[in-house]
This record gives C-alpha cells, structure tokens and sequence, in this order.
C-alpha cells in the first residue's frame, strides 16, 4: 500500500509541475524559434529566473542521491531565501523531507513537510499534507494525522486525503467514521482504472473491519 501511495504522490507533483509551469515553458520555445523577436523582456527574466531555480532543484537531486545532505541543506535554504514562492521550492521540499525520512531524520523531515503545508500551489501543498499524515501516522500519533485533513479537499486528492484520513480514525478507534471515509475513497478509486490496487487495497481495509465488527457482535 506504501509503495502505491507513493506512485500516486509521485504522478500529482508531475501534474503539479506541468500545470504551473506549461505557459513558460511554451514561451521560451516560442521565443527561440522566432529568435526572440518581440519576445517581453519580463518573460526572459521570469524564464531565467525559473532556469535558476530548476538548476538548484537538479543539485538538490544529486545531492540527495548520494546522501550528501549538508549541501542539500544549504542548497534548500537558498531556495527559500530566493525562490520561494517557485514549485521548485515545493518540489525540493518534498524531496529532500522523503530523503531525511529514509536517513531516520524524522524531526527533520516533520519540520519540512510542515514548512509547505502553506505553499502557494495546491499539488505541493497537499502532497506534503498527505506525507506529513502519513508521517504522524508511522509516528502513532493519529489525533494530529486526523486533524491535518479538513473536510474540504480538492477532487482530485479526494481518494488519497480519505483513505489517509480513514487510517488516521481507525487507529484512534473510530470505527465508524473510518468506515465512511474508506467507503468515500474507494469510491473515488474506483473511477480511476489506474488505481485498482488502491482500491482494491481499501476494499480489504473495509472488510476486515467489518469482519471485525461482527465479530464483537
């Protein structure tokens, strides 16, 4: 289940990343294939300036690779001392709390996750709120995970929001409303033909509660 919410949280950032940034991306190309004729000068710096950004996010991403993390770190700050307002602040972030997870750096990580919950896009802001639940939740703290999830949540985390949201209620022993969230999720899983697993996944969860709850009876 781990390994599919991932792939999830992997394929959103992607759209994230596209959304913000197919405008400027599409005019530079523009640019260089009328030689910059006409071309505002204000969108060569805004280009530049993402150019800059991208290139720190490609180092963090080295650096994370072979674990140096004294840099990553100087390199996270710069970003946010410059850039932050980029998504590639976002994306940097949500990286480098994945890389300190892996290294036992949970504080660390918590701190990070945390630090983007208020990102100006949507996608970053709440791949890291559905990383941070899952966090709490690994660190039995599931009141805080429960919390972290308002009852408004954007269509297209509908599924992963709930589904977390429902872990979080079952570990605090609130069966019924983790019930009504999977079902929720599940739901929602099962509109999308690429998430079978997931659903399928949150079908056993259901089943084994109800199992459990008849069981008690």
């Amino acid at each position: 289940m781990r390994e599919d919410l991932e792939q999830q949280e992997q394929m959103q950032a992607l759209k994230a990343y596209w959304e913000l940034n197919r405008r400027w991306i599409i005019s530079v190309f523009v640019a260089l294939a009328l030689g910059v004729s006409g071309f505002n000068g204000w969108k060569i710096f805004e280009a530049n300036q993402k150019s800059k950004a991208s290139r720190i996010l490609s180092e963090i991403q080295e650096n994370i690779d072979i674990q140096n993390f004294e840099i990553t770190k100087k390199l996270i700050v710069e970003l946010k001392n410059n850039y932050d307002d980029s998504l590639q602040r976002g994306l940097a972030g949500l990286m480098y709390a994945k890389a300190l997870v892996a290294d036992d750096q949970i504080e660390a990580a918590e701190n990070e996750l945390r630090s983007l919950l208020e990102h100006f896009d949507s996608g970053v802001s709440w791949l890291a709120r559905i990383r941070l639940v899952g966090l709490l939740l690994d660190l039995r703290r599931p009141s805080e995970a429960a919390k972290l999830i308002p009852e408004s949540i954007p269509p297209e985390w509908t599924a992963l929001a709930n589904d977390r949201k429902g872990d979080a209620f079952s570990a605090l022993g609130k069966f019924d409303e983790a019930e009504k969230l999977w079902g929720k999720a599940l739901k929602a899983y099962s509109l999308d033909s690429s998430q079978l697993v997931a659903a399928n996944m949150v079908s056993k969860k259901l089943a084994t509660l109800r199992s459990e709850v008849i069981d008690e009876k």
